[in-house]
């Protein structure tokens, strides 16, 4: 679960003050799925918190403590380390929330003929992306900010199709190679809305730009 901490005010020295912790307690069933829920029910900036946690419990506590895996237990370091791995799947599911959602690729069809990329920007970080050697070849997603502005670059394999996700401020001109997106034979516009437009691209290099909401 995910947990949000309080020092309840009877337990405060006078003179001092409440404290709210976001902390993850998650273990080999939970922690495959707590960062999407958390995305799927709106609260990105909070998945995005407890990503770029660096105190304990965390991923970024275990980089603080010179780990280049991902260990099984949070406590990794200090517990039973007999029965703990340096290189585990539960709490090292989190690289597939980086494929997914950080920078956007996820699969809509079985052997990747369809694909959804949909990044999630975000300027704690700035800069994100991914390389996926699938079946059909090479995808590629990279995506930076800069201020409010966002570059979206990707390519996509022979034999293969994407549902691209823009992000973009309400009413925010959103372009391709320079050029705006409405009315183009070589991508297809499927709906746009507050939060970005939906764009269908085939096989090629693509590079859409479009500002952020403030």
């Amino acid at each position: 679960m995910v947990h949000a901490v309080y020092w309840l005010s009877a337990y405060v020295p006078p003179g001092q003050h409440c404290v709210a912790l976001t902390l993850l307690s998650t273990g080999f069933l939970g922690t495959p799925l707590a960062l999407d829920a958390l995305v799927d029910t709106g609260h990105v900036g909070l998945a995005y918190e407890l990503l770029l946690r660096t105190d304990f419990p965390s991923w970024g506590y275990m980089v603080r403590k010179g780990a280049t895996t991902i260990w099984e237990r949070w406590n990794g370091d200090s517990g039973d380390v007999a029965m703990n791995s340096f290189n585990h799947y539960s709490l090292g599911a989190v690289c597939g929330f980086l494929y997914r959602r950080v920078a956007g690729l996820t699969p809509i069809e079985p052997g990747f003929g369809r694909v959804r990329i949909a990044p999630l920007p975000d300027a704690r970080i700035g800069h994100a992306g991914c390389r996926y050697d699938s079946v059909r070849g090479r995808f590629e997603v990279d995506w930076r900010l800069s201020g409010r502005r966002l570059a979206l670059d990707i390519t996509v394999p022979p034999n293969a199709t994407a549902e691209v996700h823009v992000p973009a401020a309400p009413g925010a001109r959103i372009a391709e190679g320079g050029r705006g997106v409405a009315r183009r034979s070589d991508l297809r516009l499927i709906g746009r809305d507050d939060v970005g437009a939906r764009i269908e691209i085939g096989p090629g290099h693509f590079a859409f730009e479009a500002d952020q909401a403030g």
